[in-house]
C-alpha cells in the first residue's frame, strides 16, 4: 500500500475543510495537512492490523475475505475521525487503542444488521455479566464475548480509573443496550403491520433510536483521552453534571446525530431491513422524535416538521440543514454560561458537530 492509496478524496477533502475551519483554533498551527494526513495513515495501519487481529478470534467462521471487508469497511471511518478529533494527541498507540473502542462498536452493531444471534446474545452477556446470563452457551456467544471483553482493557489504556466506569456505562453499555433493543424493533416491524407498529412502538422507536447514537458519550471518549494526560481537568462525572450544555447533547444532539446519520443510510438501512427516520417517516413517530429533542414547542421548527411529514423530495437535506444549524445555534448560547474548566470539551463539541455537518450536508 502507497502512502495515500488508502485515502480517498472524500477524506483528504474532510481534513483540509476541518483544517481551515476556526473551530479548531491553533490546533493546526504546528500541523500541515500533509502530516496531518499522514498520521491519519499511520493510525490506519496499526488499526487495520489490530482490528483484524482483535476480531478474527470472535468469528472463527469468517474467511480471510469476510474479515478484510469488515476491516476495509469499518476502519477508513474510525481513524479518520480519531485522527482529526484528537489532532494534538501523539501517541498513536493510544489513538489506536480509543479507534479499536469505536471500532468494536460498529463491528458489533454490523453483525446486528446481518441477524447474528451469537452477537445478540454476546451484548446481553457483556451487558448483565457472563456469569448472570443464561444464553453463553450459544455456539457463537462465547468467541463474541471474548472480543466484547477486550474492551475492559481499551478503557484502562484511553482514561483514567474514575472515568472508566463512566465510559463503561455510556459510550458503550448504552451504545450497545440501545442498538440491541432497535436491532429487535427492526424484527418485530418486519413481522407487523405498519399502522399497528407505530400505534404500539412509536415511544419505543424513538428512545432506542436516538439513545443508540450516544453523542456525548463518543465526544467523552475522546475527552478522556486528553484528561489521561491532563488529569486536570474535570473528570467525566463531574463534566455531565453540568446543567446548560449537557442536556442539550443528550437530547437534541442524540436526535440530530442520529437524523445525519439515517439520511446517508437510507440506501443501506434499506438493504439490510433497518428502520431509518426518512424511509420510514411516520408522521406520529416524527412528532415524538420532536417532542423528545425538546422541539415541540418551537413554532420555527414547524415547518420543517411538516415538510418531512408530508414526504417532500428534498426533505432529507432540509432537515439536515435545519438541525444541523439549530444544534450550532444551542450549543453556543450554552458555551457562554460555561465554566473555562469545560473549554477542552466544547472545543471537542465543536469539532465533532463539524465533521458530523460536514458529512451529512454533502460538503465532502
Amino acid at each position: 500500500m502507497t502512502e495515500h492509496q488508502f485515502f480517498s478524496p472524500k477524506v483528504q477533502q474532510l481534513v483540509t475543510l476541518v483544517q481551515k475551519s476556526p473551530l479548531f483554533g491553533e490546533a493546526y498551527d504546528a500541523v500541515t495537512r500533509d502530516e496531518l494526513i499522514l498520521k491519519t495513515h499511520a493510525l490506519y495501519q496499526r488499526l487495520s492490523l489490530l482490528l483484524r487481529e482483535t476480531i478474527a478470534p470472535g468469528m472463527p467462521e469468517a474467511d480471510d475475505e469476510v474479515l478484510d471487508e469488515i476491516v476495509v469497511t469499518i476502519a477508513p471511518r474510525v481513524v479518520t475521525f480519531c485522527a482529526v478529533m484528537a489532532v494534538e494527541e501523539p501517541d498513536l498507540d493510544r489513538l489506536c487503542s480509543i479507534a479499536l473502542g469505536f471500532a468494536l462498536l460498529y463491528w458489533a452493531d454490523h453483525l446486528l444488521d446481518q441477524d447474528d444471534e451469537g452477537m445478540n446474545r454476546a451484548i446481553q452477556a457483556w451487558i448483565v455479566g457472563a456469569d448472570t446470563c443464561l444464553d453463553i452457551n450459544h455456539p457463537t456467544t462465547i468467541t463474541r464475548l471474548t472480543v466484547l471483553q477486550t474492551i475492559d482493557t481499551i478503557l484502562t489504556q484511553i482514561s483514567l480509573p474514575d472515568d472508566s466506569p463512566w465510559l463503561r456505562e455510556h459510550s458503550f453499555k448504552q451504545f450497545l443496550y440501545h442498538s440491541q433493543a432497535l436491532h429487535d424493533l427492526c424484527i418485530i416491524h418486519a413481522q407487523t403491520e405498519s399502522t399497528i407498529f407505530w400505534e404500539t412502538y412509536t415511544d419505543i422507536f424513538v428512545r432506542h433510536t436516538t439513545r443508540s447514537i450516544q453523542l456525548p458519550g463518543t465526544i467523552a471518549m475522546v475527552y478522556a483521552l486528553y484528561r489521561r494526560r491532563n488529569p486536570s481537568l474535570p473528570s467525566l462525572a463531574n463534566l455531565f453534571a453540568d446543567p446548560h450544555l449537557m442536556p442539550i447533547l443528550e437530547t437534541l444532539g442524540n436526535m440530530v446525530l442520529r437524523v445525519f446519520d439515517d439520511a446517508g443510510d437510507q440506501a443501506k438501512d434499506a438493504a439490510v431491513g433497518t428502520l431509518n427516520l426518512f424511509t420510514h417517516a411516520h408522521p406520529e413517530m416524527l412528532i415524538q422524535l420532536w417532542e423528545d429533542a425538546g422541539l415541540i414547542d418551537y413554532k420555527p421548527s414547524y415547518d420543517v416538521l411538516q415538510s418531512w411529514q408530508i414526504g417532500i423530495a428534498d426533505a432529507p437535506t432540509l432537515v439536515v440543514s435545519y438541525l444541523a444549524k439549530l444544534l450550532q445555534t444551542r450549543v453556543e448560547k450554552a458555551a457562554t454560561s460555561l465554566p473555562t474548566q469545560l473549554n477542552r470539551f466544547l472545543i471537542l463539541t465543536r469539532r465533532f458537530l463539524l465533521i458530523t455537518s460536514l458529512v451529512a450536508t454533502g460538503e465532502i
